[in-house]
């Protein structure tokens, strides 16, 4: 029976699915034993009242659980883990040589602690492949292919290490073992130029984010109340630009605007929000809605957003797309606005309220994550 081990920060039965989850099912939809390895979690997690906590991972942390016939769970908690505390005392000279001087700290500290691998030893020394997501848990590495030397190596660079707070130690810990994955994919062309810049000898390759086609295909009812209206939704959690969505808001007081997942509060009488729910929740709004929505926040890399697994999804339903202009592509179903110009959102608004996916004749080849899955046993011999 073929073994494959998926180290990410996700918690496989939190609600928000992200692409780690979908190539996770995807292999066990192809009859492998798949475990689902979350790292780092520690009482640091707890400190910072961690979203994972709202799920059962306290009760489950340092368990190898079987949540389906041969899907496992492991919830690598430790005492501490790797955190970037170079801005946590602020921007002073003091504070930060105090934060540069804990960074360094918790360097040996926390290599010892993560070696501690418990109940899921056994597996990953049976294990064909670790596919390991661009985050801390990256630092894994030596540890996994020290107990197994022969698994293949994948490296889903899910998000680029400049947008996420990492500690200094695991960006310097990627450049240094690139080469040694026998896959690095990236889902974004932009990713794939910076990647391959900080590497040019890893085995480098474009995998964009796919779709689970088996539930996004299935007849669903429209949660809407009327298609008389542009229905306009927004899915995600964080780096958003809330100034668009309170100016658009007001610009169209005849769209409905749809804001799912913990984000603050917009005003306005046209506005319906529903927190975070379940993902297969989320489904009928995507399929059933007019304009999906991509206001993003800028920030260092944020370039690499054009191709997120939400505009991917967005793209799939054929829905038309608003999203900053530092987001540029060349998608057909795509329109752009300046960050903070009012005028360009209302042209950004008004083009998407007028497109028509009927007559855009870009083939966007989306495909299903069992198709990228089938892609990576060949490649790899696995």
């Amino acid at each position: 029976m073929s073994k494959i081990v998926f180290i990410t920060p996700h918690y496989l039965e939190q609600h928000r699915k992200t692409g780690f989850f979908w190539m996770a099912d995807a292999f066990h939809k192809q009859q492998w034993e798949v475990l689902f390895f979350t790292s780092p979690i520690s009482f640091i997690s707890v400190l910072n009242r961690d979203n994972r906590f709202r799920f059962p991972v306290w009760r489950e942390r340092q368990q190898l659980i079987e949540k389906k016939p041969k899907l496992f769970s492991f919830i690598h908690f430790t005492l501490l883990h790797k955190v970037d505390f170079s801005k946590a005392f602020g921007k002073s000279k003091i504070g930060k040589l105090f934060g540069s001087i804990i960074n360094f700290l918790l360097t040996p500290v926390c290599s010892l602690l993560h070696s501690r691998l418990g109940k899921s030893r056994d597996f990953i020394a049976q294990a064909n492949a670790f596919v390991f997501e661009s985050s801390p848990s990256l630092e894994l590495l030596d540890t996994f292919i020290k107990i197994n030397p022969k698994a293949k190596l994948i490296y889903r660079i899910s998000d680029d290490l400049r947008l996420i707070r990492v500690h200094p130690s695991t960006k310097k810990y990627e450049q240094q073992n690139l080469k040694i994955f026998d896959l690095v994919s990236v889902p974004s062309s932009v990713l794939f130029a910076r990647i391959r810049e900080l590497e040019p000898t890893c085995a480098l390759q474009l995998d964009y984010h796919c779709v689970n086609r088996q539930l996004f295909d299935s007849p669903i009812t429209s949660p809407y109340a009327t298609r008389s209206v542009i229905n306009a939704v927004f899915v995600g959690i964080g780096y958003v630009d809330y100034d668009f969505l309170c100016t658009a808001v007001k610009l169209k007081p005849e769209w409905q605007f749809h804001i799912i997942g913990p984000l603050e509060k917009i005003p306005g009488d046209n506005v319906t929000h529903y927190g975070e729910i379940p993902f297969e929740k989320t489904i009928p709004y995507l399929k059933h809605a007019n304009v999906g929505l991509q206001p993003l926040k800028y920030s260092v890399g944020a370039e690499f957003f054009t191709d997120t697994l939400k505009m991917i999804q967005y793209t799939y339903f054929g829905l038309a797309i608003i999203a900053p202009d530092f987001l540029k592509t060349e998608r057909k179903n795509t329109f752009y606005y300046t960050p903070s110009d009012s005028e360009s959102i209302q042209k950004a608004l008004d083009n998407a309220g007028n497109y028509d996916k009927k007559k855009d004749t870009m083939n966007y080849n989306i495909n299903s994550w069992d198709e990228l899955a089938t892609k990576w046993i060949k490649q790899l011999n696995l």
